[in-house]
């Protein structure tokens, strides 16, 4: 039988216990290792693909939000993202501005968010989607 170089032979199990500690190595060996995505680097991707979608003033927006917050939080790696750090942005943007101002860039920065979503950029965030503002 030929064999092709990119499949893995695997012993054959003998019983269930065997199997399932065979079909777990499978699993990690096929896992998608996925590099860490910064907020700036996402939002770069995002402001390409809806350039042409979004109005000019829209656009200017979110840009304007991504780099306040950026400048307040930090720039952090999409998955490490917490609640605590929305919490953080909107607490020092307030002494900055009104807190209407912050709140109308923390709405920006969840449809930015929203995309990463969809994109499944980051698999954390789904859940941590409906406690964005918690």
């Amino acid at each position: 039988m030929k064999t092709v170089a990119s499949v893995r032979k695997v012993p054959a199990a003998k019983n269930k216990k065997e199997a399932l500690l065979v079909l777990s190595d499978f699993k990690n060996f096929t896992k998608e290792k996925q590099k860490p995505v910064f907020f700036t680097r996402y939002s770069e991707q995002y402001f390409t693909v809806h350039s042409n979608t979004l109005r000019p003033q829209t656009l200017r927006s979110y840009k304007q939000s991504l780099s306040n917050f950026v400048r307040l939080v930090g720039d952090i790696i999409l998955n490490r993202l917490t609640p605590k750090h929305w919490d953080q942005f909107k607490s020092r943007r307030s002494k900055e501005c009104s807190p209407i101002t912050a709140n109308i860039e923390l709405r920006s920065l969840k449809a930015i968010m929203s995309t990463a979503v969809r994109w499944k950029l980051d698999r954390n965030t789904a859940d941590k989607e409906a406690s964005f503002y918690n």
